[in-house]
Protein backbone atom coordinates (compact mmCIF):
# COMPACT_ATOMS: atom_id res chain seq x y z
CA UNK A 1 0.00 0.00 0.00
CA UNK A 2 1.27 3.55 -0.76
CA UNK A 3 4.42 4.82 -2.79
CA UNK A 4 2.62 3.15 -6.11
CA UNK A 5 0.28 5.22 -8.42
CA UNK A 6 -2.22 3.39 -10.40
CA UNK A 7 -2.03 3.71 -13.82
CA UNK A 8 -5.36 5.73 -14.12
CA UNK A 9 -4.42 7.57 -11.22
CA UNK A 10 -0.71 8.64 -13.51
CA UNK A 11 -3.48 9.13 -16.49
CA UNK A 12 -5.45 11.52 -14.59
CA UNK A 13 -1.85 13.46 -13.01
CA UNK A 14 -0.78 13.51 -16.90
CA UNK A 15 -3.77 15.39 -17.75
CA UNK A 16 -3.85 17.73 -14.83
CA UNK A 17 -0.42 18.81 -15.71
CA UNK A 18 -1.35 20.08 -18.86
CA UNK A 19 -4.10 22.52 -17.51
CA UNK A 20 -3.68 25.84 -15.98
CA UNK A 21 -2.08 26.17 -12.90
CA UNK A 22 -5.26 27.64 -11.58
CA UNK A 23 -6.97 24.34 -12.58
CA UNK A 24 -4.69 22.38 -11.15
CA UNK A 25 -4.55 24.04 -7.54
CA UNK A 26 -8.76 23.74 -8.09
CA UNK A 27 -8.72 19.85 -8.57
CA UNK A 28 -5.43 19.30 -6.18
CA UNK A 29 -8.03 20.76 -3.66
CA UNK A 30 -10.88 18.29 -4.15
CA UNK A 31 -8.73 15.60 -3.97
CA UNK A 32 -6.97 16.88 -0.86
CA UNK A 33 -10.68 17.32 0.36
CA UNK A 34 -11.89 13.75 -1.14
CA UNK A 35 -8.69 12.47 1.05
CA UNK A 36 -9.66 13.94 4.29
CA UNK A 37 -13.06 12.62 4.56
CA UNK A 38 -11.69 9.05 3.58
CA UNK A 39 -9.30 8.98 6.49
CA UNK A 40 -10.70 11.85 9.24
CA UNK A 41 -7.62 11.95 11.50
CA UNK A 42 -8.57 11.26 15.06
CA UNK A 43 -9.25 14.53 17.31
CA UNK A 44 -7.07 14.05 20.58
CA UNK A 45 -7.67 15.81 23.89
CA UNK A 46 -4.92 17.42 26.25
CA UNK A 47 -3.05 15.58 28.57
CA UNK A 48 -4.14 17.49 31.38
CA UNK A 49 -7.33 16.69 30.13
CA UNK A 50 -6.96 12.99 31.35
CA UNK A 51 -5.81 13.29 34.43
CA UNK A 52 -9.32 13.15 35.90
CA UNK A 53 -8.77 9.49 34.76
CA UNK A 54 -5.21 9.36 37.28
CA UNK A 55 -6.18 6.36 39.87
CA UNK A 56 -9.19 4.78 38.85
CA UNK A 57 -8.24 1.47 37.78
CA UNK A 58 -7.10 -0.41 41.15
CA UNK A 59 -4.17 -2.37 41.40
CA UNK A 60 -4.83 -5.78 41.09
CA UNK A 61 -6.74 -4.68 37.89
CA UNK A 62 -3.62 -3.29 36.57
CA UNK A 63 -1.53 -6.46 36.93
CA UNK A 64 -4.42 -8.56 35.44
CA UNK A 65 -3.82 -6.07 32.54
CA UNK A 66 -0.55 -6.13 32.15
CA UNK A 67 -0.28 -10.18 33.01
CA UNK A 68 -2.54 -10.29 30.00
CA UNK A 69 -0.66 -8.04 27.55
CA UNK A 70 2.80 -10.08 28.51
CA UNK A 71 1.38 -13.56 27.67
CA UNK A 72 -0.47 -12.01 24.85
CA UNK A 73 0.86 -9.00 23.04
CA UNK A 74 3.85 -10.09 20.31
CA UNK A 75 3.12 -13.57 19.94
CA UNK A 76 1.96 -14.59 16.18
CA UNK A 77 0.20 -18.21 15.51
CA UNK A 78 1.60 -18.70 11.54
CA UNK A 79 -1.72 -20.80 11.44
CA UNK A 80 -3.87 -17.81 11.88
CA UNK A 81 -3.03 -16.63 8.85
Amino acid sequence: MGGIMTNLLEQAIAKIKKLPESEQDNIAQIILKEIENLNPLPQGVKGEQLNRFAGIINKEDLQLMNKAILEGCEVVDAQEW
